[in-house]
């Protein structure tokens, strides 16, 4: 008995045969640098989600940052042990 659910691929708009590289940038909030590369990646479609280090010091918006668009984009890391608390 085959399995005939949808793939992943086939979710998103994709051939059932098609291969798929999802690219996400980790870091997000680390350092001002970093976040400018995560969004030029997100904004350029390099990169297809990021994940926020929330304790951070650059993952609070200070006036005038850019931040990508907060949807599914965006995933909350959680830093169980961290320098930065």
């Amino acid at each position: 008995m085959s399995d005939m659910s949808e793939t992943s691929g086939e979710l998103l708009g994709y051939p059932r045969d098609a291969r798929l590289l999802i690219v996400n940038c980790d870091d997000f909030g680390m350092y001002p640098a970093i976040n400018a590369a995560v969004i030029e990646s997100i904004e350029e479609g390099i990169a297809a989600s990021c994940s926020l280090m929330v304790p951070c010091p650059a993952a609070a918006p200070t006036p005038g940052s850019r931040r990508p668009i907060w949807t599914s984009t965006v995933w909350p890391t959680a830093a169980a042990t961290t320098s930065w608390t």
